[in-house]
C-alpha cells in the first residue's frame, strides 16, 4: 500500500484542525482509509477546531547507535637523514625554478638589460649554439673567404696550419657585434618599434613598423604594439629607441619618465616625428606599454 506524503499529511491535518472536515470527508478527500486518517490524527495530536486537544502518543524510543570512530591513517614523519633532506631541497628547487619559468613566459616584458650593455654576452647566453656561436661564424666567415680566394686564383689557407686566424675571426665577430648599440643607423627616419619574438630557439629583436596606415592605430604608440603582443612578440624591458635602426634604450628622467618620447635622443625624435610632440607617442605611453598588455 502507498504511503502518505508529508504534503498530503500536512492537508488533512488542515482539513481536520483548521476547517472542522470530518474523518470520513478527509479520506474520500486525500484517497487514504478513515483508519489512517485517524491514526495520524491521534499520533500527531491533531486539534478540532473547538475540541480540547489531544495528547499525542509517544514517538516510541529508538536506541542511537554510536558512530564508529573514523579511520585516521598514520601521520607519516619525514626522515630527516641527510639523504632525504638534500632530495626534498631538490624537489623544491625544481618547483621554484618551474614557477620562475612560467612566470617568464606569462610576463608581457622580457629584461633585455645584457643586450643593451653586453651585447657578446647576451648572444653567447641566449643562442642554441652557445660559445660555439661564435666558432660558427669564424669559421662560415673563413669558409667563404677561401672561396673568394680561390676564384682569385689565389692558394687556400687550411685553417689546422693557421689557428689563429680563426681565433682573429672570431674576436673581429664579437667586436664587431659589440659596438652595434653605439652605431649611428644607417636607414631612413621612420618609426620602428622594437618587440622580442622566439625565431627557431633563440630571442630575436626585431623592428615593427609603426606607422598609421599599417597598423590602423587610433593615436597611440600602444594601439599598434597591443596587436603585436596578441601573436606572441613581446614588449623590450628597457624599452628601445623607436628610430628605425637604433638599438639604444630610451632615456629617461630622474623618475623614471621617458625625456624624448621613448626616443634616446631628441635629435632621432625629431628625425621621425618632427619638431612638433609625437601625436603617438608620449610620456603617458610608457605606462601603457610596460604596464602588462599581451
Amino acid at each position: 500500500m502507498a504511503q502518505a506524503t508529508r504534503m498530503q499529511k500536512n492537508q488533512a491535518r488542515k482539513m481536520y484542525e483548521e476547517d472542522g472536515e470530518s474523518v470520513a470527508a478527509i479520506s474520500r478527500h486525500i484517497g487514504f482509509g478513515p483508519q489512517s486518517v485517524a491514526n495520524w490524527a491521534k499520533k500527531g495530536g491533531w486539534v478540532k477546531y473547538g475540541t480540547a486537544p489531544a495528547t499525542p502518543e509517544p514517538e516510541p524510543e529508538t536506541e542511537t547507535v554510536a558512530a564508529p570512530a573514523e579511520w585516521t591513517p598514520p601521520v607519516e614523519v619525514p626522515s630527516n637523514s641527510e639523504a632525504d633532506l638534500r632530495a626534498r631541497l631538490a624537489k623544491m628547487e625544481a618547483e621554484n625554478q618551474r614557477l620562475l619559468d612560467e612566470n617568464k613566459q606569462l610576463k608581457p616584458t622580457v629584461d633585455i638589460g645584457d643586450y643593451v650593455t653586453d651585447r657578446v654576452k647576451w648572444i653567447t647566453d641566449n643562442s642554441p649554439e652557445g660559445e660555439d656561436y661564435w666558432l660558427n661564424r669564424a669559421e662560415a666567415s673563413f669558409k667563404k673567404e677561401n672561396m673568394q680566394r680561390a676564384k682569385d686564383g689565389l692558394p687556400v689557407f687550411n685553417i689546422a696550419d693557421h689557428p689563429e686566424l680563426l681565433d682573429n675571426l672570431i674576436a673581429e665577430i664579437k667586436t664587431k657585434e659589440a659596438i652595434n648599440n653605439a652605431k649611428e643607423p644607417n636607414e631612413p627616419a621612420y618609426r620602428r618599434v622594437k618587440l622580442l619574438i622566439m625565431r627557431n630557439g633563440m630571442p630575436t629583436i626585431e623592428q615593427i613598423p609603426m606607422e598609421a596606415q599599417v597598423n590602423n592605430m587610433a593615436g597611440s604608440l600602444a594601439d599598434g604594439i597591443i596587436r603585436y603582443t596578441r601573436k606572441g612578440f613581446k614588449l623590450t624591458d628597457p624599452f628601445l629607441c623607436p628610430r628605425a635602426g637604433c638599438f639604444r634604450p630610451a632615456q629617461n628622467d630622474e623618475l623614471g619618465r621617458w625625456l624624448y618620447d621613448g626616443y634616446c635622443t631628441d635629435r632621432h625624435r625629431t628625425e621621425v616625428e618632427g619638431k612638433d610632440k609625437s601625436p603617438t607617442v608620449g610620456l603617458q605611453t610608457k605606462d601603457t606599454v610596460l604596464s602588462g598588455i599581451g
